[in-house]
């Protein structure tokens, strides 16, 4: 009846755990849709950038549209100049109007000035726009690199998801063996309860992946922003400029007007020329001197009207400079459409790159979950295999040391009942093997000590705190207090402290062998990472092959927080294996009376509960003080060994840890030398834009220096021809004016020289510029190509590796299926080949009746005709069937060819298939 009601409750405890199990998994599905319901509202954030970015676009266009406008104006303006130079060309004719056409010139120099100015700001401008360029341009970079980091996050979310659905499986697998193994409930609850943690963890860390994806939305919004505002300063740009063409079209309207009042001047100017003409017909004979001086005084205007078009010349010729300049501001803005245009073809090859490795991605996650399905089911029917005889030579094990145990109890009650009542209790056989320091192996070098044939080896590891008593524990355990005497010759370091690495020692218990490993307080200690590593690896080879329990010292009255790190380092250093192979003994130093242990778990705290429930309830009470009963410590051992017996290997095998650390080296190793590459390739990248900038800086630097002394050189000569002007002007004498105005030509020539030096400098350092920006561009390109190269072979070299085999198998299949195919429809064929000659055989056979009947009628001569037509009608039969025959045996070829055909078509068409597959 017991037996029932334990099996009604268990059944009950299983219902439970399956109720449990269905409302974690309910939470589950809740969390996947809040998850869908989140990537619905990232793709709804992905179409709102969208159109941001057609709006960008649209504004653009706008832009361009408002260039060619102001294209337009420049023409316009273009056209007015032109007028302007004819009515300068009629102002040419009037001689008496010079010192209002040296204002003019003055004037159109103050305009050349302005021009120049403007000129200046708009390459200013143009640098400006260069410069954003460049930053749009590393934004773009930015926004790529974080597109890369965004796919890598999603691939590690895919990966846990797997993962998560792998852990889902095998919860289902464990729920169907614990209707079986009712015994082991408590354990697989624990561990699925963990896996949801686990699960929950990975949950939170999608939603702080999410959140990054939210981020990286605002940044894009805020660069979407920073955009519309690039684009409203334009606007503002080019309202500028509208507003100065319209400045400029009002002076050259009050230039007109100033024209038509200079006209009417000089109609009036004309009429009064008329009249003092007639007066000067009146006094011709009486003014010959007047004449002769109006005479040099037309000399003198021809001179200055040669000057006055010799600065028309050179208006004309700053003209055309100006117009070269606004075509290559022209330029400019085509380049730069040009440059928008590749960096929007660049995006999207970028897109379609991205869809495509998603694809393949896909597709290869899919080979490999396949794969993986396949290698966990092999890996559990080994697993099961392994299992059971390991199981089957543990209980042979078992009964053996069972069998040694009983007959050394019957040999020591034997040894007591001879001995009488005031004999002294036996001492004690233990004995110690380990004088000298051990080999890095985990064996001792020095000889064994002589242990009987019926003895039982145990390998335990004293684990806990600096103030648990673990030496105190040992040398109770041991019977010796040699563990703090001894350790330097115990130790691997002989330097070292005694509290800073592991400790071993090997002894002969109540019938066992035993070796005891004290470790150092790894769970609270001032020990860095790697000398914890260190002394982990001392400790696993201190106890090779394996310890067959940890024994976790807690003394009774622990610390605060304790427990809760005693856990944490456990799982971090040996795994969540390492509770099946752990003890928990409690340690005091003092009487507790009746106390049990059950009381002490009662009044301790929750985290030494669940410490008590990690290790299967298994622990044991220890007085370090006092030296317990050998009663104590066999009841100890005796643990230990139902809990060795109990489990599915004899002892916790350091190959797990090592493979563990191996790994993890190989990944930080293959991590290191990623981070060496990338740190090569910026190295590079930084080093190449540094030089490009120092050549560009340097390379300006001389152009400005150039460009400063021409400067100072045509300032120099314009202030000695305003002198020489002014000299003019003060001297009567002609031959000084001529030597003067000597002077002044060959001073306006060195302008004219040093204007022209100015230009090509400019001219050169425009190609200059033009060219290094050309270079950067190509050295940028260079490396985005090969760094795409580099990752594109890289991942076609993964693919391959996991692809390749799968195709092998895929193309054995299909060869195998169509060689089938091939040798069955040959088998037809000649199945059909053996009916076509029966067939023969019996029109053969037909022939030889007719043939027989043939002669019976040659004998006959009365049945002549009716033979002939039987003949006849014969002969009819037979060619009809040749040529059946003929036509069967024509449609057999056809046949055969078509299938070798499609058999061809067909492997052609699976080779082709599947290496689309793999591209």
């Amino acid at each position: 009846m017991q037996k029932i009601k334990e099996v009604e409750g268990n059944k009950k405890t299983l219902e439970e755990a399956q109720q449990q199990v269905k409302m974690r998994d309910s939470e589950i599905e809740r969390r996947d849709r809040l998850l869908q319901d989140r990537d619905k509202h990232i793709e709804t954030t992905d179409t709102l950038l969208e159109e941001k970015d057609l709006q960008i676009k649209e504004g653009e266009k706008n832009l361009e549209e408002k260039m060619t406008l102001l294209e337009e104006s420049k023409e316009r303006l273009m056209e007015v100049e032109k007028m302007l130079m004819d009515r300068n060309k009629e102002m040419e004719k009037t001689k008496e109007q010079r010192e209002e056409k040296s204002k003019e010139v003055h004037e159109i120099h103050r305009q050349l000035e302005e021009r120049n100015t403007l000129l200046q700001e708009r390459e200013t401008a143009l640098e400006e726009m260069s410069e954003r360029e460049r930053e749009r341009e590393t934004a773009l970079e930015k926004m790529g690199e974080r597109e890369r980091e965004r796919e890598t996050a999603l691939e590690k979310m895919s990966e846990r998801e797997r993962e998560r659905e792998g852990l889902l499986e095998n919860m289902s697998s464990e729920v169907e063996t614990s209707k079986r193994q009712l015994e082991s409930l408590g354990k697989e609850l624990q561990e699925k309860e963990r896996e949801l943690e686990e699960k929950n963890k990975q949950l939170e860390e999608r939603q702080r992946q999410l959140e990054l994806k939210n981020k990286e939305v605002d940044d894009t919004k805020q660069q979407l922003e920073d955009r519309k505002d690039e684009i409203e300063k334009m606007k503002q740009q080019l309202e500028n400029q509208n507003k100065e063409m319209k400045s400029t079209q009002l002076q050259l309207e009050n230039q007109n007007k100033e024209m038509g009042r200079t006209k009417l001047q000089l109609e009036d100017r004309k009429e009064e020329i008329e009249k003092l003409t007639q007066q000067l017909e009146q006094l011709e004979t009486r003014n010959n001197k007047i004449q002769i001086e109006m005479e040099k005084m037309t000399q003198q205007l021809q001179e200055r009207n040669d000057e006055i078009q010799k600065t028309h010349r050179q208006l004309q010729e700053r003209n055309t400079l100006l117009q070269e300049r606004e075509t290559a501001l022209e330029e400019m803005s085509e380049r730069e459409r040009e440059r928008n245009d590749e960096i929007q073809k660049t995006h999207q090859q970028l897109e379609e790159r991205n869809t495509l490795l998603q694809e393949r991605e896909t597709a290869l996650e899919e080979m490999s979950e396949r794969e993986r399905e396949r290698e966990t089911a092999l890996q559990d029917r080994n697993s099961k295999l392994q299992e059971l005889r390991t199981q089957l030579l543990q209980k042979e094990r078992e009964l053996e040391e069972r069998d040694r145990q009983l007959e050394e109890r019957d040999r020591q009650l034997e040894i007591k009942k001879g001995s009488g009542d005031n004999a002294d209790p036996p001492n004690r056989m233990r004995r110690f093997s380990m004088d000298e320091p051990p080999d890095m192996g985990g064996e001792s070098p020095g000889p064994a000590p002589p242990v009987s044939p019926a003895v039982c080896e145990l390998r335990l590891v004293l684990l806990g705190g600096s103030a648990a008593g673990k030496r105190a524990a040992g040398n109770t355990i041991l019977g010796t207090e040699e563990f703090g005497r001894q350790a330097s010759t115990h130790t691997l370091t002989h330097t070292s402290t005694e509290s800073q690495h592991s400790e071993s020692r090997q002894g002969e218990v109540a019938g066992r062998r035993l070796t005891v490993v004290e470790t150092p307080d790894w769970f609270c200690s001032g020990l860095s990472e790697k000398d914890t590593r260190r002394d982990v690896e001392l400790c696993v080879r201190l106890s090779a092959p394996g310890p067959h329990a940890f024994l976790l010292v807690v003394p009774v009255e622990p610390s605060e927080g304790e427990e809760r790190r005693m856990l944490e380092k456990m799982e971090d250093i040996f795994g969540e294996g390492c509770w099946r192979h752990t003890l928990i003994l409690f340690t005091h130093a003092e009487g507790l009376g009746q106390r049990s242990v059950e009381e002490l778990l009662q009044t301790g705290s929750q985290e030494l509960q669940q410490l008590v429930e990690k290790c299967g309830n298994r622990c044991h009470l220890l007085n370090i003080k006092d030296r317990p009963d050998d009663t104590d410590i066999t009841q100890l051992l005796e643990k230990i060994e139902e809990m060795v017996s109990g489990n599915r290997e004899m002892f916790y095998s350091s190959e797990t840890y090592q493979e563990a650390e191996r790994q993890a080296r190989e990944i930080e190793r293959r991590m290191q030398i990623e981070r060496e590459i990338e740190e090569r390739k910026l190295r590079e990248k930084r080093e190449r834009r540094e030089e490009l900038d120092k050549n560009v800086q340097d390379s300006l630097k001389k152009m400005e220096g150039d460009i400063q002394q021409h400067e100072g050189e045509i300032k120099i000569l314009n202030v000695r021809t305003t002198e020489l002007e002014s000299k003019l002007k003060e001297e009567r004498d002609e031959e000084k004016r001529r030597e003067m105005e000597r002077e002044l030509n060959r001073e306006t020539a060195l302008r004219e020289e040093m204007e022209r030096k100015l230009n090509t400098v400019r001219e050169k350092r425009d190609r200059e510029r033009r060219e290094m920006e050309e270079r950067h561009r190509e050295e940028m390109e260079e490396m985005r190509e090969s760094y795409e190269g580099e990752i594109r072979a890289e991942a076609e070299r993964s693919l391959m590796k996991i692809i390749l085999p799968h195709l092998q198998r895929n193309i054995s299949m299909t060869k195998e299926k169509m060689q089938g195919e091939f040798n069955r429809q040959l088998e037809e064929k000649d199945r059909e080949m053996e009916r076509m000659k029966l067939d023969v055989l019996h029109l053969e056979g037909r022939l030889r009746e007719v043939r027989q009947r043939g002669t019976v009628m040659k004998e006959t001569t009365e049945r002549r005709t009716e033979g002939e037509r039987e003949r006849e009608r014969l002969g009819k039969e037979l060619q009809d069937r040749s040529s059946q025959l003929q036509e069967l045996r024509t449609q057999l070829l056809q046949k055969e060819r078509e299938l070798e055909e499609r058999g061809k078509e067909r492997l052609t068409g699976n080779m082709t298939l599947d290496f689309q597959h793999v591209n």
